[in-house]
């Protein structure tokens, strides 16, 4: 189980390094988040539902696209070693563990799944709040 995470862990950084984060993915949305003008903690902008107050927060950290990449990556491998790590501990056969935690894994590496950090929108910090997340439920119902 310790090499899934090592593994997914060093994949990850290697993708970062070697990647083109210069020229991150921009949407629609990215342009809320990416000028100082834009007003990063306007409080109305959050309250309306406009921008959550999380996600502005993160990005108001980060002041170019490359570094918010750069965070979303580091969040995402994070978020998902940790669901990793959860998943295993999940099922009282260490074999049944470890197949789900590959399964996880995979579930990381997937194309859907793998290129929304590298996308400067809002969803990409979501679902890495969502892979922490269920990693947090997965503990609790084990512990539970």
């Amino acid at each position: 189980m310790g090499f899934l995470v090592l593994s997914f862990v060093v994949m990850q950084l290697v993708q970062l390094l070697l990647s083109d984060e210069s020229n991150p993915i921009s949407t629609p949305d990215s342009g809320t988040y990416r000028f100082p003008d834009a007003q990063w903690l306007d409080l109305r902008a959050i309250f309306e539902g406009k921008r959550p107050l999380l996600i502005t927060g993160w990005y108001a950290l980060f002041h170019s696209d490359e570094l918010r990449v750069i965070g979303q990556t580091l969040l995402y491998t994070v978020a998902w070693s940790f669901l990793i790590i959860a998943t295993s501990k999940l099922y009282n056969t260490r074999l049944v563990g470890q197949v789900a935690a590959a399964s996880v894994w995979l579930l990381g590496f997937s194309t859907l799944v793998a290129q929304w950090h590298v996308l400067v929108l809002s969803e990409s910090l979501t679902i890495s709040l969502l892979a922490a997340a269920l990693a947090a439920l997965v503990i609790w119902l084990a512990n539970g």
